[in-house]
């Protein structure tokens, strides 16, 4: 909508994210979901001390790849920017026209540069704990984040963005029509396993966005029937 243009620029890997506040004379603050307020809530943490940066949420990113319920993993999104004031990059701005105008923050968030293989089952188990060390075991771009707030918040690389291979060498002939059934029959697969258990298997994740339906045989030791038949 006009009024709620959130957008992601992957060239700068920053999102810009808007308030949840609609009804024009009500208070910005003061909305159901409070979203305007965790929104200056996490800012002034970001552009705080070492210790109220400890305390903001792991906010990880993902996107639709637009089969099924398949998504990818983009990163992880902190308040701030780098070289930008919290004034800069928490902006308060009317929307609306006339008399049903209202107003929202504006939020830049910077997706920070984790390496694919940073995020370890070691440190989502400190991040489900409410008691855990978000530090511990945390990926080296995280710490540095928390360290020096949004000026050690260094953008994702390209190169380092999970995410499906078309171009993958395989040994059978249709390679792009088949993994396009492997997709959509591995989010069947997901699904099935959901409604089972809402738990990972192996490290009891609970965070349905992080669980996958994973292959347990390598796929390069598979068959062409074993790399569909999932169910």
């Amino acid at each position: 909508m006009k009024e709620w243009p959130n957008t992601y620029d992957k060239s700068t890997d920053t999102f810009i994210y808007y308030g949840d506040n609609r009804e024009p004379e009500n208070n910005y603050l003061n909305t159901k979901q409070k979203g305007n307020a965790w929104l200056k809530n996490i800012f002034e943490k970001a552009y705080g001390t070492l210790e109220t940066r400890k305390t903001i949420p792991t906010m990880f990113v993902f996107e639709s790849t637009g089969i099924g319920l398949n998504v990818e993993f983009l990163g992880v999104a902190v308040p701030g920017a780098e070289g930008k004031t919290i004034n800069q990059s928490l902006k308060l701005e009317t929307h609306g026209e006339s008399q049903n105008q209202f107003q929202n923050y504006k939020a830049q968030l910077t997706v920070i540069d984790i390496e694919p293989e940073g995020i370890s089952r070691d440190w989502l188990a400190q991040l489900k704990d409410i008691n855990g060390d978000t530090l511990k075991y945390a990926p080296k771009e995280w710490v540095s984040f928390i360290k020096k707030g949004p000026d050690g918040a260094k953008a994702i690389k390209p190169e380092n963005v999970v995410t499906i291979d078309d171009t993958i060498e395989v040994v059978f002939e249709s390679e792009k029509q088949y993994l396009q059934k492997v997709r959509t029959t591995q989010a069947k697969f997901r699904e099935c396993l959901l409604k089972e258990a809402i738990t990972c298997k192996v490290c009891g994740m609970n965070i349905q966005k992080l669980l996958v339906a994973s292959h347990i045989k390598p796929w390069k030791d598979s068959n062409d029937i074993e790399r569909v038949e999932f169910l």
